[in-house]
């Protein structure tokens, strides 16, 4: 394939991947019917990053998560002066920066898998991200994870030209490089530190370095790592209340959550519900061959030690959200794009040639209708609308907690348990509290909520007036969304609202 062949189909990919993460890139934006948009992880960066910007106070006094994604944030949303604008002029300016890093991992894929495989394997890794579903949906969201996928990608390509250097060189440009951005994924996600092992591991396969001297290049990655980290993120060394968030995202939060109890071994609920929803059941399934047949190219041993560290880190875990799998995908691209020149003989290259193409079509469909159903009304500001025209003003309405991300936003300010106090002040009474509903006359919830916690039944007298459900349609009869699923932050995309009258 000719560099100019080459380019071309990099800018044709890369196009692909813009096009699917702008589509509803304006998706539940705050406005007049919600304060807070339906991503309940969003406001956390970006308000912060508003906070940071209008009161110059660097602090963010928000430990959760590292910094290096807010101070982004807080960059761009003042050097394009939406920190100045409304509130959802913000969150989309936060949002196009998601799409920008999202397409930079989808570059650094490209590169990555065009070290290991060549111009063919690149094109078809980089076109592989673009497409899957669970990278087009979280390109939309301002939130941390595309981002730390778009830093793990630089650091694993910068990784794999370390250890392709040439025997007679020292490659500190690559390495000091690959360290910056391994400090960016741990300014990004805590976890994201892990992410230096490969870059590590690549050291000592280059043969530039005497195995007596990696000490020197080792110690200087590591410390450029950690430089990098407390300077993306430096409060959280100084501030006394970071040490009690930090401990309660890491070791406490991942235990006790209750979003997923009954649902079997955490591994095998991302094998058989996360991955396959996030990517395609042909692509897990090629992930899952592609792994060990590719394990025999040594120079691709740093992905390998990245899926590893990472996929290991899933199963400890009681969060087994979806969006975790993300800063997986570049390395898991790569690795099932080098699949077919992994197997023998040229038969069975054909075979695994042509299950590519319709993993990547099967992936390609679900994109599409992802993005298609973020670009029109959200099912929750339908009913809201409608409950503006039919439900009389004063009469009391309970709802399924709240009212929060997942609730039709029968009052503005739509941020759970912290709002409350202004919520009582509403066009109509909420009641949040099922146990209580029958108080009511009215009834509105999130049937794909209530399905999280074993299902929901109107209690004797109520019902049913009114439903609004997004749905993805992939193909005629193929649809994705309503009730039933346990996939909990795929479902913030996927409400199914009721309405019941007493």
């Amino acid at each position: 394939m000719s560099p100019r062949r080459e380019l071309q189909g990099a800018l044709v990919v890369l196009a692909l991947a813009a096009v699917g993460r702008l589509l509803g890139i304006d998706w539940a934006l705050p406005g007049e019917l919600h304060r807070y948009s339906y991503h309940p992880d969003e406001w956390q960066v970006v308000e912060t990053a508003l906070r940071i910007v209008l009161t110059g106070d660097a602090n963010p006094h928000f430990f959760n998560y590292p910094s290096a994604q807010i101070y982004l944030t807080a960059l761009v949303l003042a050097l394009t002066g939406a920190a100045g604008g409304s509130l959802g002029s913000a969150y989309l300016t936060a949002r196009l920066l998601t799409v920008a890093l999202s397409l930079l991992a989808v570059v650094a894929t490209w590169r990555l898998g065009r070290r290991l495989g060549g111009p063919a394997v690149g094109l078809g890794a980089a076109a592989l991200l673009a497409v899957l579903p669970l990278a087009v949906v979280n390109a939309h969201f301002a939130t941390v994870d595309a981002a730390l996928a778009c830093w793990v990608a630089l650091t694993l390509w910068a990784a794999v030209v370390v250890a392709q250097a040439p025997p007679d060189q020292q490659p500190w440009r690559p390495l000091l490089a690959g360290a910056v951005t391994a400090g960016l994924a741990a300014g990004t996600k805590y976890n994201g530190l892990l992410v230096l092992l490969p870059l590590l591991l690549a050291l000592s396969q280059q043969t530039g370095w005497r195995a007596a001297r990696l000490a020197a290049p080792s110690l200087a990655a590591s410390a450029v790592t950690l430089l990098t980290f407390v300077a993306t993120s430096p409060f959280v060394w100084i501030d006394p209340l970071a040490a009690g968030q930090i401990r309660f995202e890491l070791l406490v939060h991942p235990r006790e959550t209750n979003l997923y109890q009954g649902v079997g071994p955490g591994w095998w609920f991302h094998l058989k519900e996360n991955l396959p929803t996030g990517t395609g059941w042909l692509f897990t399934a090629l992930s899952l061959l592609a792994v060990p047949a590719v394990a025999r190219q040594r120079a691709a041993w740093p992905l390998l030690l990245w899926l590893a560290l990472a996929g290991g880190s899933l199963l400890g875990t009681r969060e087994l959200f979806l969006r975790y799998w993300l800063p997986l995908l570049p390395a898991l691209c790569v690795t099932v794009a080098l699949l077919p020149a992994a197997v023998a003989p040229p038969r069975r290259q054909r075979v695994v040639l042509a299950l590519l193409l319709l993993a990547a079509a099967e992936s390609a469909l679900a994109a599409r209708a992802y993005a298609a159903l973020l670009a029109r009304p959200d099912a929750r500001d339908q009913a809201a609308t409608w409950c503006r025209q039919q439900i009389p003003v004063g009469e009391t309405v309970a709802i399924d907690g709240g009212p929060w991300f997942w609730s039709v936003p029968l009052h503005p300010n739509n941020g759970g348990a912290r709002t409350m106090a202004a919520q009582a002040s509403g066009r109509w009474p909420l009641q949040p509290d099922l146990a209580r509903a029958a108080e009511a006359g009215w009834l509105v919830v999130n049937r794909t909520h209530l399905a999280e916690s074993g299902g929901f039944a109107p209690p004797p007298g109520f019902t049913l007036v009114a439903e609004f459900c997004n749905q993805a349609v992939l193909l005629p009869g193929w649809v994705v969304g309503g009730p039933g699923s346990r996939r909990h932050d795929w479902n913030y995309i996927l409400p199914d609202i009721a309405v019941y009258r007493r």
